[in-house]
């Protein structure tokens, strides 16, 4: 068996910790801003660990949303949808210079 390095590449990244209570539950997460990944997010559940590569156009397929943050509930994923374009947009203004 052989092996190949395919990539190995040092980045300062900007990280933001952003946490939202829906329906008596908290959601705890850390998103990850690099230049990896094609411009997604790299966001990871302070709860279960579990890691989420996220863009903006994901936040309009709810289905989606649902399996990869494991929410059934249509009310709560739509809560959950709503904070992260709120997060997403507002970080978005702020490299823009935008207040």
């Amino acid at each position: 068996m052989t092996s190949k390095a395919l990539y190995n590449e040092l980045e300062q990244v900007d990280v933001q910790f952003v946490g939202v209570e829906i329906s008596g539950e908290r959601h705890d997460y850390c998103m990850v801003y690099t230049s990896f990944f094609f411009g997604k997010v790299l966001m990871f559940c302070m709860r279960t660990g579990k890691q989420i590569l996220l863009s903006s156009d994901c936040l309009f397929d709810v289905d989606n949303m649902k399996k990869m943050f494991q929410i059934e509930d249509e009310e709560d994923i739509n809560h959950l949808i709503l904070f992260l374009k709120d997060v997403m947009r507002k970080r978005e203004d702020s490299q823009q210079g935008v207040r």
